[in-house]
C-alpha cells in the first residue's frame, strides 16, 4: 500500500518565522529599555547611551544658556558706560581720520610723511580699541532690539556692525602695509618707524594705498547708513535706540536697543 506524502506547509513555516522574528524584535526592545533603566539606576552607561545622554545634556544646557541670554537682553535698557565710551571714542577717531585722509590724497611725499606721524598713530589706536571692543562685546550681552522692528531692519543692523568691525580691521592692516612699503619714512607718533617693517616696494605700496582708499569709501558709506538709521529711529520710530548709546545716564527703562 502506497503512502501519500503531503508537501511541506510553506504557509505555516512563514508564519512561524514571522512570529520568531517578532519575538526577537520585542526582546531587543525590552532589553534596550531594561538596559537604559539599569544604566540610569546604576550610573553605568554603555558608550552609545553615554553619548546620547551627554548630547541631551549639552543641548539642554545650550537651550538654557540661550534663554538666559535672551532674558538678559530683554532686561537691559541701555549700554554700559564702557560700551558707550568705546563706541564714541572710535566714532570720533574714525570720522576725523576719514576727513584727514581725504586731505592727504593731494599732498606731496614730504607732506604725507609729516601727516602720517599722527595719522598712523591714530590708526593703531583705533585698531587697539577695536580689539578691546570686540572682546568686550563677546563677554557682555548687548540690549535686545525692539520686538516690533521688521526682520530686515534687525538683520541690517547686525550686519552693519559686523561690516564695521571687518572694514576697520582691514583699513588698519592696509594702512600698516602702505606705511611699511612707502617710498618715504613713516614714524608713528614720531617714535615708531613703520617703514622699517619692509623694504620700499612701489608695487605693493600702490596696492595697499588703493585698498586703503576703497576701504575708506566703504567705511564712509556704512557710517552714513548708520547715522541715518540712528536718526530714523530717534525722530521717526521714537523707540529710544539712540538714547541707549547716547553719552550719560539712560533716562527711560523701556527704551529699545541695538547691537554693540
Amino acid at each position: 500500500m502506497r503512502m501519500r506524502i503531503s508537501p511541506p506547509a510553506t504557509g505555516s513555516n512563514f508564519i512561524r518565522k514571522c512570529g520568531r522574528l517578532r519575538k526577537r524584535l520585542i526582546n531587543q526592545q525590552n532589553s534596550r529599555r531594561t538596559g537604559f533603566r539599569t544604566a540610569c539606576r546604576t550610573g553605568r552607561f554603555p558608550n552609545t547611551l553615554i553619548f546620547r545622554h551627554n548630547l541631551q545634556k549639552w543641548r539642554g544646557k545650550r537651550m538654557s544658556d540661550n534663554l538666559l541670554k535672551q532674558r538678559a537682553r530683554q532686561d537691559l535698557t541701555h549700554y554700559s558706560g564702557t560700551a558707550k565710551t568705546l563706541h564714541w571714542v572710535m566714532a570720533v577717531l574714525v570720522l576725523l581720520m576719514l576727513a584727514a585722509g581725504s586731505q592727504m590724497l593731494s599732498a606731496s611725499d614730504a607732506e604725507k610723511a609729516e601727516a602720517t606721524i599722527g595719522h598712523s598713530a591714530a590708526g593703531l589706536l583705533v585698531l587697539g580699541l577695536l580689539i578691546i571692543r570686540f572682546g568686550y562685546r563677546l563677554r557682555h550681552t548687548p540690549p535686545a532690539l525692539p520686538g516690533d522692528l521688521p526682520v530686515w531692519q534687525s538683520r541690517m543692523a547686525v550686519w552693519n556692525h559686523r561690516a564695521f568691525y571687518l572694514l576697520i580691521f582691514v583699513q588698519a592692516v592696509a594702512g600698516i602695509g602702505a606705511a611699511a612699503t612707502a617710498p618715504y619714512e613713516v614714524l608713528t607718533a614720531g617714535i615708531m618707524p613703520l617703514s622699517a617693517l619692509a623694504a620700499d616696494d612701489p608695487v605693493w605700496f600702490a596696492r595697499f594705498v588703493a585698498l586703503h582708499k576703497l576701504n575708506a569709501l566703504l567705511i564712509a558709506i556704512l557710517a552714513g547708513i548708520h547715522i541715518a538709521a540712528a536718526l530714523y529711529h530717534h525722530f521717526v520710530r521714537k523707540d529710544g535706540i539712540l538714547r541707549r548709546m547716547w553719552p550719560g545716564k539712560a533716562k527711560g527703562a523701556g527704551d529699545g536697543g541695538n547691537a554693540a
